[in-house]
């Protein structure tokens, strides 16, 4: 029995890492070809609409669609795979997806992050990432929550991320399977837990009529020759 698992668990890995890729190839494919048309596209209509050519109430919708797609295909190619996530590490990326969810979900989320912050592996940074996108999907999805509270804290060569929102909880016979079986709380659940045990972390969910509190512990180690960012507590919210 712990042979299966042990095998389900490295398959289940394999296939978010080769998930991951796939967004990120997506990601770039989006960007770079799709979006660059979309974005053409509407320089040639602005051109044609300055020259006074068709009709122009055409012409002013034509660009206003064509700015609203290329909006869409810039946000979700950045939501696949944020370059911010790879150029200068969880860090900024966590702060850029939280002030986009907050405008976009109207959820209110506090960010709190050590003062210090050094870079640290890929794969550290992108587990903490993609657990910060489910956990907050969920809470705005299910918890019924009005705001959600992020935190990390760093030290003793691991780092911690907490998500605690103050809706209406998981019910208690749903948590026990979960923590018996790994699934019964749906997929996000169980894919966020695969990729922090992985990683030789901790996860752990606590839920009541109160809320729910999802928490995260992984070891690391800091790259020295990496930048240190300097973080702080912040509140983003929509306007």
């Amino acid at each position: 029995m712990e042979q299966r698992t042990s095998v389900l668990r490295k398959l289940s890995a394999q296939l978010m890492r080769t998930q991951d890729d796939e967004r990120r190839r997506m990601a770039r494919e989006l960007h770079d070809g799709l979006g660059q048309s979309l974005a053409a596209a509407q320089i040639n209509l602005g051109l044609l609409s300055s020259n006074g050519i068709a009709d122009p109430g055409c012409l002013v919708e034509a660009r206003r669609l064509l700015g609203q797609a290329v909006s869409d295909i810039r946000t979700l190619s950045y939501l696949l795979h944020p370059p911010l996530l790879e150029e200068a590490g969880f860090y900024s990326a966590a702060r850029w997806y939280i002030d986009g969810f907050s405008r976009r979900s109207n959820l209110k989320v506090s960010l709190e992050l050590p003062e210090r912050m050094s870079r640290m592996a890929d794969v550290v940074e992108l587990t903490l990432f993609r657990v910060l996108q489910e956990g907050l999907l969920n809470a705005h999805r299910h918890s019924g929550s009005s705001r959600v509270d992020v935190r990390v804290e760093n030290g003793n060569s691991r780092i911690t991320m907490r998500l605690r929102d103050y809706g209406k909880g998981l019910s208690k016979s749903l948590l026990d399977r979960f923590h018996q079986t790994g699934s019964a709380a749906g997929v996000g659940l169980a894919g966020m837990r695969e990729r922090v045990i992985e990683l030789g972390g901790q996860f752990e969910v606590q839920s009541d009529p109160s809320g729910t509190a999802l928490t995260i512990v992984l070891p690391v180690s800091e790259d020295k020759g990496a930048r240190t960012n300097r973080g702080g507590n912040q509140t983003l919210e929509s306007p």
